[in-house]
């Protein structure tokens, strides 16, 4: 079979949502529904619209190898584990926030706290917010950040 007998989907033509396996929605973007969505903006009226999360597998790795760094960091200082924290990119898709990736913070926390108000911190968040509209569809939609634990 040639390439030129394949069917090819014309820029007019819409894709299908149904032919996408459910492991796969994550990864469709719909720009008209999130457009939709923050136009209605439902989480006003309900503070607990969105009720599920899922997380892409790198983005779930990636906010564990930091926490593990953090783990380390802290025993290799004679003490607790480091607090670390993160931005996370995604999208909402209707009652679903979806994570997709995870970013590290340049900040320590203790076991109280983690600051992310410096200008070094503030300068560098706005730095990946810039290039992250330049370079994707997602925005920065949360944060994480691990709970120093005693290892005993």
């Amino acid at each position: 079979m040639s390439r030129r007998s394949k069917k090819t989907k014309t820029s007019t033509q819409k894709e299908d949502k149904s032919a996408v396996p459910i492991q796969d929605e994550i990864y469709v973007y719909d720009a008209d529904a999130i457009e939709a969505l923050d136009v209605a903006k439902p989480w006003e009226e309900d503070h607990k619209y969105f009720n599920r999360v899922r997380i892409n597998v790198l983005a779930a790795t990636k906010m564990l190898k930091h926490a593990i760094q953090g783990v380390i960091q802290g025993r290799n200082k004679g003490g607790m584990p480091t607090e670390i924290m993160g931005l996370l990119v995604g999208k909402p898709m209707g009652n679903t926030i979806i994570i997709m990736d995870c970013i590290e913070l340049p900040v320590e926390g203790s076991e109280t706290r983690v600051v992310a108000d410096d200008e070094k911190v503030l300068g560098f968040m706005t730095r990946m917010q810039d290039r992250i509209e330049e370079l994707r569809q997602d925005r920065f939609i949360g944060w994480d950040h691990s709970y120093p634990f005693d290892l005993g």
